[in-house]
């Protein structure tokens, strides 16, 4: 056992096994690489969770102004028809945003039991407001899909003879 122990202190590598310096320089610089890893997955998750919250609260911003925007033309269209009864047919053009954070949105004339309302909400169901709106005119649930210009009509109904407020993306 003396003679192998001589034997191996006499190789010239054996400076190699008896020093540490190595082993800690790389374990030193692998727990370093692993830290800035994980600081660095810590830093962009929580950027995306930042974007994902601003781009909710665009969204909700849009959705709120564009009803809030149909709701007003929804009551002017009806306060302009009747100042005049001999008025029958009025159509307000009304600008909505052709581009949203949102895919698309959905724009609704309702009628139900809290009243009559405008009501828009994206086409995934997670951003939507209401506006209960004033009308002395009968609403027509109808629903459009928002983008581009959208004509506020108050029209007779040419089934019940009666006037309605409706909303549609054809031609005036």
């Amino acid at each position: 056992m003396k003679r192998l122990t001589s034997f191996i202190k006499s190789l010239p590598l054996t400076h190699f096994i008896r020093n540490e310096r190595a082993v800690s320089f790389n374990v030193g610089y692998t727990i370093t690489i692993a830290i800035t890893t994980v600081l660095l997955i810590g830093i962009i998750s929580g950027v995306g969770g930042l974007l994902h919250a601003e781009q909710d609260k665009a969204v909700n911003h849009q959705v709120t102004v564009t009803s809030d925007n149909i709701a007003s033309g929804v009551m002017a269209t009806d306060r302009v028809a009747n100042t005049d009864s001999t008025t029958t047919n009025i159509t307000v053009t009304q600008q909505t945003p052709s581009q949203t954070v949102a895919p698309q949105y959905f724009i609704e004339l309702r009628n139900d039991s809290t009243g009559p309302s405008v009501h828009v909400e994206t086409s995934t169901g997670q951003h939507q407001n209401t506006v209960p709106i004033t009308t002395e005119t009968q609403i027509n649930e109808t629903r459009v899909t928002g983008g581009g210009t959208i004509y506020i009509a108050h029209t007779v109904n040419t089934d019940t003879g009666e006037r309605e407020l409706v909303l549609h993306t054809g031609e005036a």
